[in-house]
């Protein structure tokens, strides 16, 4: 096909105004172009956000779920009698007998 030149340079020799009219329509849709391109853009960007947010929360609700399992164990691993309640004794048995229950609770400061 032709290009923009040679279509409209007999409009614009016989009716120098039509340029206007020309430049602000061709504007006006390559405008209207790049504003469909970039929200196509902003839209996959979001839905990355959104699935991106989901799948942490879904790490979030995996890791403390794991977390509490493993404080469960321990107190079942504290809980000698298993009467369901911890005394200070079991404590500090469990403590000063088993490297396990240690570790853990010294890496909650305790």
């Amino acid at each position: 096909g032709d290009d923009w030149g040679t279509c409209i340079n007999p409009m614009v020799v016989k009716m120098p105004s039509s340029l206007i009219v020309f430049v602000f329509a061709v504007v006006t849709v390559q405008l209207g172009f790049m504003n469909l391109i970039l929200s196509t853009i902003v839209d996959s960007a979001s839905a990355a956000r959104e699935h991106d947010h989901q799948q942490r929360a879904k790490e979030k609700q995996k890791m403390e779920r794991g977390r509490l399992e493993k404080l469960r164990s321990l107190f079942e691993q504290i809980d000698h009698n298993r009467n369901g309640c911890i005394t200070i004794d079991e404590l500090v048995d469990s403590f000063e007998s088993e490297t396990e229950v240690r570790d853990y609770l010294q890496g909650l400061n305790i």
